[in-house]
């Protein structure tokens, strides 16, 4: 029996998404096939753990500016260095790869991918490497000549990597892994029923998976904008930001709904006239799935700028400098719903629903 083992790492939520997404696929598809998904970081130290989970957030949340410095400035030549610190920290990982010996290992985020393909030449191991670029742009820290195949989400980052000197034979550009449900196609009235939402304009906040961002201002902003509104908020992991934002009474005309992290966010998404949030690159690719545009407020400096670009660059959403130009947008979408009707054609028009499924066929061709 052929063994995969798909590894990503919770900076974020997006990797695991994507993770999931592929492990989903292959279940579906390939039942013949072992599959078995893990996080890096449960096989890593106390130190690795602080490193890419806390620290980054903490780092993304206080100071966004200086994140966005050291993702425009890193050194390519600090790989090494990163490299050997990851090493020494992911002893538990060794074990467990070395003992499960797959027959290949896909990787969602750039840290288990590099220490996979380090290991095997070392060590001489037979497995084959894929990665899984899960952003609308590729970080020098994505590059890796060792890696036998590289996914990405669309042509325009296939040529980034090729610029940095990765032979382009080993470039799909397949799209992001989503779930399944967010290509299918609901009854959005039925749906909104089930949630006890109306037919009126309906606007989603999100704060990605692990609850961050501003919403509470976001929030205020549109209970102020005249009429009826329904606006649902998702807060993800975050308690104390649900907590938050449920205790906001809701203003006349407006209808305010809270959840926390939740299984069924492709209802929410499919019931929502537009997306107010953080462009992450899983969420634009279920948002785009889904034909819905986002419109995007205070992106993280990084990837998130690259995810803001390609939305507004395809015209599948629109980007407000502050809360005071979002005001005005959703005002403008509101009093011009053909342009809504637009942003989610165009949507549809550069969405890539079926990336999990193209990256599977193309992953089973290195093991066969």
């Amino acid at each position: 029996m052929k063994k995969i083992l798909i590894v990503s790492l919770r900076s974020g939520q997006g990797h695991l998404m994507a993770a999931k997404a592929i492990e989903q696929e292959f279940n579906l598809t390939h039942p013949q096939i072992e599959v078995k998904n893990i996080d890096f970081l449960d096989y890593a130290t106390i130190l690795s753990k602080e490193f890419y989970g806390k620290w980054y957030l903490d780092v993304v949340n206080a100071v966004p500016k200086f994140y966005g410095w050291l993702y425009e400035n890193i050194d390519p030549s600090s790989s090494d260095i990163r490299l050997f610190f990851d090493r020494i920290n992911a002893q538990d990982f060794q074990t467990f790869l070395f003992d499960y010996d797959p027959d290949l290992v896909i990787a969602t985020h750039f840290v288990p991918g590099n220490i996979a393909t380090f290991w095997k030449t070392k060590y001489q191991k037979r497995y084959k490497t894929a990665m899984i670029v899960t952003d609308y742009e590729a970080h020098n820290l994505w590059s890796d000549k060792l890696i036998d195949r590289y996914f990405v989400p669309t042509k325009e980052v296939s040529n980034e990597l090729s610029g940095m000197a990765i032979e382009e034979n080993k470039i799909f550009p397949t799209g992001i892994p989503i779930d399944r449900k967010f290509s299918k196609k609901y009854k959005i009235r039925k749906i909104r029923r089930k949630l006890g939402v109306d037919n009126n304009f309906t606007v989603l906040v999100t704060s990605g998976g692990c609850g961050v961002g501003d919403i509470k201002k976001i929030i205020d902003l549109i209970q102020d904008i005249p009429g009826k509104i329904n606006i649902l908020a998702m807060t993800g992991h975050n308690k104390e930001l649900f907590t938050r934002i449920s205790n906001i009474p809701s203003k006349v005309g407006k209808n305010k709904m809270v959840f926390p992290f939740v299984d069924n966010a492709e209802e929410l998404m499919s019931v929502a006239d537009i997306i107010i949030g953080k462009p992450g690159g899983l969420t634009v690719s279920e948002a785009l799935a889904l034909g819905r545009p986002i419109i995007i407020i205070n992106p993280i400096p990084g990837q998130e700028d690259a995810n803001a670009n390609f939305l507004t660059r395809n015209l599948a959403g629109l980007q407000a400098d502050d809360i005071k130009e979002l005001g005005k947008i959703i005002l403008t979408l509101i009093d011009k719903p053909r342009l809504i009707k637009q942003l989610k054609e165009n949507a549809k028009k550069i969405s890539k629903s079926k990336a999990a499924s193209l990256i599977v066929e193309k992953a089973i061709e290195l093991i066969q």
